[in-house]
């Protein structure tokens, strides 16, 4: 099947991505991925250009959506980073981590 044409098409690319969970899940030959970043990078694709239009094309698309889920990631962050003020201990606690990680971006953006 080419994978390159199936996921220019979002439904298709949307099944094409549970049928990658399936197959994770399902099979004995692949091994178990640990690492959340891993899974999440094979699911979206590869995003570095390689100077040939069509592969350019697919990574594009695949930019984008990695640029959408960091963004929702991200503003997901900023939610929690607004409660390290509060008093109640795990809500603190979580939203001084958050609020470390933005200062941590903010310093990598600079």
């Amino acid at each position: 099947m080419n994978w390159q044409i199936v996921l220019k098409r979002p439904v298709t690319r949307l099944f094409a991505i549970f049928c990658v969970i399936g197959r994770f899940i399902m099979s004995t030959e692949i091994k178990r991925i640990e690492n959340v970043f891993d899974i999440t990078t094979r699911l979206l694709g590869a995003i570095e250009p390689q100077g040939e239009s069509n592969i350019d094309e697919v990574r594009f698309e695949n930019l984008k959506q990695t640029i959408d889920v960091t963004e929702d990631l991200i503003d997901k962050i900023i939610m929690v980073a607004r409660h390290k003020d509060r008093h109640e201990f795990s809500m603190n606690k979580a939203g001084k981590e958050a609020d470390k990680f933005i200062d941590r971006l903010r310093e990598r953006l600079a």
